[in-house]
């Protein structure tokens, strides 16, 4: 019979003590599935999503096909490098190979 990991208790993972379990239990962490499914506050998610489940400021990983030339601006010493890009039936233009 094998047990799945939602009734395994993090206590039976090698390593983890009676103080380190009270510290992750802290946390809401208390079987094996629990410890899997917890995400550090920083984390990032960059699975694909459809355009039409994103909300306004929501980070996101899409693909685009590029429709168009790169265009470069340039703003005296600085300048930006966009494209037109088309993901889904959604035309953008995105800036390309910039920080976000």
């Amino acid at each position: 019979m094998s047990l799945s990991l939602e009734q395994i208790s993090v206590r039976q993972v090698r390593g983890v003590s009676a103080l380190k379990e009270g510290e992750l239990h802290a946390f809401g962490i208390f079987t094996v599935k629990d410890l899997l499914e917890y995400y550090p506050f920083r984390y990032e998610d960059y699975r694909l999503r459809s355009l039409q489940d994103v909300k306004d400021g929501d980070k996101i990983t899409i693909q685009a096909k590029v429709m168009g030339v790169p265009v470069l601006q340039r703003y005296g010493r600085k300048s930006r490098l966009s494209c037109k890009m088309m993901a889904e039936e959604w035309m953008f233009t995105a800036p390309v190979n910039r920080h976000f």
